[in-house]
């Protein structure tokens, strides 16, 4: 039996680094790549081998055909596909400028991006004729903070009467603030309504995680599955002692305050021990986290490695770090967060350590099957890493949980295929109905 042909609409393209682009490339580890294709709007190009076909259309594309009638979008070609690096960012210039965090951010920007979407000049034959000639029979729609990209989504499964799916890991939909300005409650009320069309229309949601689930449900009574993020990291095939100093490493991003952590537990190293390092893995540091993380604050900056190294520093570490911030703000806006990087983590063989409130999804569920060490509060710091850092039997154990819990919800093998029959279902349910 075939593969459904799926176009996957989003905002990343299929990576092997970038967070969002991993996880879905996850879902089609197997999938047939003439039976896959990707149109996205990033400014960036594929660094992964699960797809070959892909169309983009950026933001900056969109702005210079309002407003100098020049061509936007096209087809990325297969040379432009590069596997094993991390620089996959095509921004340069203005469009660098424009695309920074900073702007992206200020709600009049966003709001005025919506507002160049909506003049539909992403609907163009060069767009469409790649699509007609792909035949896609599934769309899955990867949630985000973008009202037009929801419509996007909606008005390709209408026009080529084709079940839609959505994969939802944010909940920007529950994200309602306080605020004076009328331009944010216009940007909101945009959100949700498109974002309420979208679930309306929808065959089916797969969220990812159990918290995101159950608070969607409370709004809304779409058929849905949270399906976690998987990993095919095979456990380290040599057993750890108890190394002295111990290897300890973070990968991963330090935004959203993760620094403030990470220095925290390496001071708390330091008191233990001046040899004792948190070396972190990560891409180009903002100035005011470069004057932090220092030796003196047990903090070593390794920058930023390939996935394939990323996975050799998992295997050769004595222990892992995930941190996240305790700030009231945090606590609020990552409630669902769920990093990607726990399930390469739990599957690697090598015992997790983190620090960070409990309010949070990730710490929550790791505290929960006990497959982690896990610190939710300062005080208890210092002496709880001095215990796992000499407590082999307490890592053993610890690793042993975290292998269990890596094989029930976050293999790759039964995750793809529990999509799979998503995927097929909805074909099903739709010819039925038919």
């Amino acid at each position: 039996m075939g593969y459904p042909r799926v176009l996957v609409v989003s905002n990343n393209c299929f990576s092997d680094t970038n967070s969002n682009g991993r996880t879905l490339g996850n879902f089609f580890i197997n999938w047939d790549k003439n039976c896959l294709a990707q149109f996205y709007i990033k400014a960036e190009v594929p660094n992964s081998n699960v797809c070959k076909k892909f169309f983009r259309v950026t933001d900056y594309e969109i702005l210079n055909g309002v407003l100098r009638f020049k061509p936007y979008g096209r087809v990325i070609k297969k040379e432009e596909i590069v596997l094993g690096t991390n620089d996959t960012n095509t921004e340069i210039g203005l469009e660098k400028k424009i695309n920074s965090s900073k702007v992206k951010k200020m709600t009049s920007m966003q709001t005025f991006r919506e507002l160049l979407w909506y003049t539909n000049k992403w609907e163009t034959k060069q767009l469409y004729n790649w699509i007609d000639d792909f035949q896609p029979e599934v769309i899955l729609f990867q949630a985000g903070d973008s009202a037009f990209m929801y419509d996007i989504a909606r008005k390709l499964s209408i026009k080529y009467k084709i079940p839609l799916i959505i994969y939802n890991s944010e909940d920007y939909y529950l994200k309602d603030r306080k605020s004076y300005s009328p331009i944010y409650h216009i940007q909101r009320f945009l959100l949700k309504r498109s974002f309420e069309k979208l679930m309306e229309h929808s065959k089916f949601v797969i969220y990812l995680g159990d918290l995101l689930k159950d608070d969607f449900g409370k709004y809304f009574n779409t058929p849905s599955e949270a399906i976690l993020t998987a990993s095919s990291i095979t456990p380290s095939p040599s057993t750890k002692g108890n190394s002295i100093p111990p290897m300890i490493s973070y990968l991963g991003n330090v935004g959203v305050e993760r620094w403030i952590s990470i220095v925290e537990v390496g001071k708390a190293l330091q008191k233990i021990n001046p040899n004792y390092f948190v070396d972190v893995y990560t891409q180009n540091l903002p100035e005011e986290v470069k004057k932090v993380f220092t030796k003196e604050n047990g903090v070593r900056f390794k920058g930023s490695i390939g996935y394939n190294e990323v996975v050799n520093v998992m295997h050769k570490s004595d222990l892992l770090l995930h941190v996240e911030s305790f700030s009231d703000f945090i606590k609020w806006d990552l409630k669902h967060a769920f990093s990607t990087k726990i399930a390469d983590s739990l599957s690697s063989g090598t015992c997790l350590f983190t620090y960070g409130p409990e309010e949070i999804a990730s710490i929550r569920y790791l505290k929960e099957y006990d497959a982690a060490c896990v610190v939710t509060d300062k005080a208890s710091l210092e002496c709880t890493l001095r215990e796992i850092i000499h407590n082999h039997e307490l890592k053993k154990s610890i690793i042993t949980n975290a292998l269990k819990l890596a094989k029930m919800r976050h293999n790759a093998e039964t995750n793809t295929k529990r999509f799979e029959e998503i995927i097929r279902n909805s074909l099903k349910e739709t010819k039925v109905a038919e």
